[in-house]
């Protein structure tokens, strides 16, 4: 029989480190349309990222804006893994809410993972990552802050920082721009009930408007495609 992780990894915490829906709305707009609809984008990529946080059998922490303390993102990113370790928790998970592909299966593993490694990584495509699993020896918060965020060398800084001792799970994409939004939502590794409740929230609001959701050439978006980092800037 499966061993319930809920008993198995007791001194293992997530760490949904996000943005509030309203914020990323603002910082980090996945559609060309009114805030409405990245609001509600955002809340569903939240509530989405709880939920397969919460399945995973291990307890669940998040930690947005309103309770992030720092001037830089590695600042407030470094407090926020701070504060898990200050409650006791030996080893550490985070995500964020822009990898609608990572499910409770790969959580799982990168808890198992951690038990034997100092750091587990879920590396993405464009160099940064969806998961920075550490165990509380490894951490360092001066310098784990002072690592190059959201940059293309992000990953590579991460193996850096945590030597050999590390594991990374499979690559994965994430959602940074409009682009990566559209698609991504049409990939057959995006979940099928959150890509309903996406395409029901930008539906028409009228019969015979074309669908909302629109490919934007490239050229459009380079002046506003932001630099991938973890879940918040």
């Amino acid at each position: 029989m499966k061993k319930n992780l809920r008993f198995t990894h007791q001194d293992t915490a997530i760490l949904l480190f996000s943005r509030s829906a309203a914020e990323d709305a603002l910082k980090k707009p996945l559609t060309t349309f009114k805030c409405g609809e990245n609001q509600g984008i955002a809340q569903l990529l939240i509530h989405h990222a709880r939920q397969v946080a919460k399945h995973s059998g291990l307890p669940v922490f998040v930690i947005s804006e309103n309770e992030q303390h720092g001037f830089s993102f590695g600042e407030r990113f470094a407090d926020a893994f701070s504060q898990l370790f200050a409650r006791g928790f030996d080893r550490v998970i985070s995500i964020g809410n822009d990898c609608p592909s990572l499910n409770s299966a790969d959580l799982q593993t990168a808890a198992q993972k951690l038990e034997t490694n100092q750091a587990v990584f879920g590396p993405t495509s464009d160099g940064g990552a969806y998961l920075i699993g550490l165990h509380r020896t490894i951490f360092n918060p001066t310098t784990f802050a002072a690592l190059e965020w959201q940059t293309e060398k992000t990953l590579a800084d991460l193996k850096v920082y945590a030597a050999a001792a590390y594991y990374c799970l499979s690559q994965k994409s994430d959602l940074d721009t409009p682009a990566d939004f559209q698609k991504e939502l049409h990939s057959p590794l995006f979940p099928k009930i959150l890509k309903t409740k996406l395409l029901n929230l930008l539906k028409p609001t009228f019969s015979g408007r074309a669908p909302a959701i629109v490919f934007i050439p490239l050229s459009n978006l380079l002046a506003t495609t932001a630099l991938r980092g973890p879940p918040v800037s």
